[in-house]
């Protein structure tokens, strides 16, 4: 690319489909902007971003006080010890007892 030393066409693929799909858009859009025909084409341009995976538990986590807090958490006995399934090197987990107890 003139001017962008070390970038290709191919990467800025990559990251304005990435782009999109954290707007928003839908896999049918992506393909679509993208010209692929199956899913698994389109899904080797999507990346996921840690901002996502937070604002993804965040939310759960919202969601998970709000039903203990009206009473209609269902589920195992309350333990001790929350488990996250936390992954080596991230700061925050996919769980929603990580954010419930620490938020």
């Amino acid at each position: 690319m003139a001017g962008l030393k070390g970038v290709r066409f191919h990467d800025l693929r990559h990251t304005g489909n990435t782009l999109a799909a954290i707007a928003g858009a839908t896999l049918p859009e992506l393909k679509e902007r993208m010209g692929h025909a199956s899913d698994r084409a389109a899904m080797i341009y999507l990346h996921p971003t840690d901002e996502r995976h937070r604002e993804i538990a965040e939310t759960l986590s919202a969601m998970a006080r709000a039903e203990l807090k009206n009473g209609h958490a269902t589920g195992t006995e309350a333990q001790e010890e929350v488990v996250t399934g936390q992954s080596p090197g991230r700061n925050f987990g996919s769980d929603l007892g990580f954010l419930v107890g620490g938020a």
